[in-house]
C-alpha cells in the first residue's frame, strides 16, 4: 500500500444538466416545474442445475414512462383525457447544459440532451395544491414506441 501518493492534475468539470423545455412537436409547453424519466426496464435472472447464483439473465419487459409537472392546471384539457389519450405529436424533453460557474450554454449549441418519445399515451395523473401556492398538474407519458436520447442536441 502506498501512503504517500501525490495527486497530480485537477479534476475536470465539464458542466451540469438542468431542467430544460418540453416540446410537443414544435410548440414549447409553458410553466414546466420538472420532469422525471423512468426507463422501465425489468431484468429477470434464472438459476438452473443447482447453481448457487444465476448464470443467465435477460430484459423481459420495457415500459418507459415520463412524468412532468406543469403549473397550468388547464393543461389537463390539452391532454384531453384522464385515461391515456394520444398526444398530437412527438414529445421532446430537453436537459439544458450549464458550464462551470453556472453560465448557461446557448440553446443553439449542440451540447444539450434531448429525450424523445415519438409515440405515446398520456394522462393527467395528479392535481396538487399546497397552501396558497399555484396548483400543478402532473402528466404521465406512457411511451408506446421508442424512447430515444440524443446527447448532442440544440434546443429549438
Amino acid at each position: 500500500m502506498t501512503v504517500l501518493q501525490s495527486l497530480v492534475g485537477a479534476p475536470t468539470f465539464t458542466g451540469r444538466y438542468y431542467l430544460g423545455p418540453i416540446y410537443l412537436a414544435a410548440a414549447p409547453l409553458a410553466s414546466i416545474v420538472g420532469f422525471a424519466i423512468d426507463f422501465g426496464i425489468t431484468f429477470s435472472t434464472m438459476r438452473a442445475d443447482g447453481d448457487l447464483w444465476p448464470q443467465v439473465g435477460s430484459i423481459v419487459k420495457r415500459e418507459p414512462k415520463i412524468r412532468f409537472k406543469i403549473k397550468k392546471v388547464d393543461y389537463a384539457n390539452t391532454v384531453g383525457s384522464l385515461f391515456n389519450a394520444n398526444p398530437a405529436a412527438a414529445l421532446n424533453f430537453y436537459l439544458r447544459l450549464f458550464a462551470a460557474g453556472g453560465a448557461r450554454i446557448a440553446d443553439s449549441i449542440t451540447s444539450h440532451i434531448k429525450i424523445a418519445a415519438a409515440t405515446s399515451a398520456w394522462n393527467a395523473d395528479d392535481f396538487e395544491v399546497v397552501d396558497e401556492q399555484d396548483a400543478t398538474v402532473t402528466v404521465q407519458v406512457n411511451v408506446t414506441g421508442t424512447l430515444a436520447a440524443t446527447l448532442a442536441s440544440a434546443i429549438p
